[in-house]
């Protein structure tokens, strides 16, 4: 019975470990995502000249880890609301990242739908161009912290066994 009772311990520590490790995971995912999303958002808005709110929507059907940002984005400004809010709303709402990731972010919202299209062009293409270096950069620093938090749950359990018995 005691030999159930630490297995259980040092499983139940893992998990814990394994669930923070999903969180420094999606982060650099989230920021790949939004760039991706901000991409097809500019082939909308410059090439095809797509309205923004059309433009959101198709940004929303073409990402995934993203879409509750774009889709929250799309439902907002089809319902009148001004967009500058709506951004700093959204940007705000975005799990896991950093101060530093969240400013490329809000520039962009200040320019995006009050200037002309080539100008929006060069806001976006600037904020997709910091996500992605934001994402490579802390990618690796990630992956460790993931793989020390499932170490540390591992260990965590096994001391925490050690000591109840």
């Amino acid at each position: 019975m005691k030999l159930v009772f630490c297995v259980g311990i040092i499983a139940a520590s893992v998990w814990c470990g394994c669930c923070f490790s999903k969180n420094y995971l999606d982060r650099p995912r989230l920021l790949l995502a939004l760039a991706d999303g901000l991409s097809v958002l500019k082939e909308e808005i410059c090439v095809r000249l797509t309205p923004l709110p059309e433009a959101l929507r198709q940004a929303a059907e073409s990402s995934t880890a993203a879409r509750p940002f774009f889709q929250f984005l799309h439902v907002g400004l089809e319902s009148g609301q001004p967009l500058d809010r709506l951004w700093t709303e959204a940007v705000a709402a975005l799990p896991g990242l950093y101060r530093e990731d969240r400013a490329p972010m809000l520039a962009l919202g200040a320019q995006l739908g009050s200037f002309e299209a080539e100008t929006q062009a060069e806001a976006l293409q600037y904020c997709i161009h910091r996500l992605r270096e934001r994402a490579n950069a802390v990618n690796a620093d990630m992956r460790w912290k993931a793989k020390a938090s499932v170490a540390m749950g591992l260990l965590g359990g096994i001391f925490l066994t050690v000591i109840l018995y």
